[in-house]
């Protein structure tokens, strides 16, 4: 699945910086579903340690060292002012490495974000421009505009994408009663996902944020049913993935996801932008074949040596923050 969430955003998140052309509605749905899967699955993967808080909190720490690395040296951006997934997914980590958890705390949990997200954006406006402040911008920082990105504005505002690691965490809980149930309600949410999509597509029509092919911003009702339903959809077909085998494409590109991202956003930022491509349907889906062919090249060497002696000699937290 976290395979999958890659490719997808291998392709969204390239799109402002080398693509030039209007895309199909069901395109932009399409790759809209990386987010949600990508915050769901840390929410799951804390379940692991469940019992290890410090795990958890060692990777949330780390993770918020990643995303103020990836602004600092990548964006040369003051950390923190866009709020972008990886503080969203590091603030869930926090959090569940903080909570003890039980299925009523965790109803109580996603009802009060998806009440307080509505709520917000009802009574507040919407900013569609993210500040970006510059690192030689730095005496205009304030605290105030960190607030309203992590909570309206940002990319990956907490509210409402929180709800995914809620979620996650959830189904970590209780993975073996819902695999049954999804299994056998299988077709009903593959059904669902197409009327999902139906009722989303007034989302896609509204206009790109800052070139992002992405249709949540902000998030819509009918945009969170679909993320939800695309998820339980891709769970469902949990024994379909499973046959694949252990070395392949897919399940070797998802031992890696926090490499390839930082990766990703050197190649966009120092590649791609320095570029000014201006690229046509055809020719930005070459060049993402190309990325994602030199991705699962980065991503076997990266499986190959990161059991040597070497890296291992690196303190784990180094490691957690990189991705190695």
């Amino acid at each position: 699945m976290r395979s999958i969430a890659i490719v997808i955003m291998i392709y969204s998140n390239s799109f402002p910086y080398a693509a030039d052309f209007e895309p199909h509605p069901m395109l932009r749905l399409l790759m809209s579903l990386a987010a949600p899967l990508f915050i769901f699955l840390s929410g799951f993967t804390s379940t692991l340690s469940h019992g290890y808080s410090r795990a958890n909190l060692l990777s949330s720490l780390a993770l918020f060292c990643s995303a103020c690395f990836v602004d600092t040296i990548v964006w040369e951006i003051i950390p923190f002012y866009t709020f972008d997934i990886l503080y969203c997914i590091a603030a869930a980590a926090l959090i569940n490495s903080l909570v003890h958890y039980s299925n009523l705390r965790i109803y109580v949990l996603l009802g009060f974000t998806l009440t307080a997200y509505f709520s917000i954006h009802y009574f507040l406006p919407y900013d569609t421009e993210i500040k970006e402040l510059p690192l030689s911008e730095f005496n205009n920082f304030r605290l105030s505009e960190i607030q309203g990105q992590a909570i309206t504005n940002g990319w990956f505002p907490f509210f409402p994408w929180i709800v995914f690691a809620f979620l996650g965490r959830y189904y970590g809980m209780n993975r073996s009663r819902i695999d049954t149930l999804l299994e056998k309600t299988r077709l009903l949410f593959l059904l669902l996902l197409p009327v999902t999509a139906f009722m989303a597509f007034t989302d896609a029509q509204r206009p790109m944020r800052m070139g992002y092919i992405e249709v949540f911003y902000p998030p819509s009702f009918q945009y969170l049913l679909m993320a939800v339903v695309w998820i339980a959809s891709l769970l469902s077909l949990k024994k379909v993935f499973s046959r694949i085998p252990s070395d392949s494409y897919f399940l070797v590109i998802g031992k890696s996801s926090l490499l390839i991202y930082i990766l990703h956003a050197i190649i966009n930022h120092y590649i791609l932008e320095s570029l000014e491509m201006s690229l046509g349907v055809v020719s930005y889906s070459m060049l993402i074949v190309f990325l994602v062919m030199f991705i699962f090249i980065v991503a076997i060497f990266h499986q190959s040596i990161r059991t040597h002696q070497f890296l291992k000699s690196w303190p784990l937290f180094i490691q957690k923050i990189f991705g190695i």
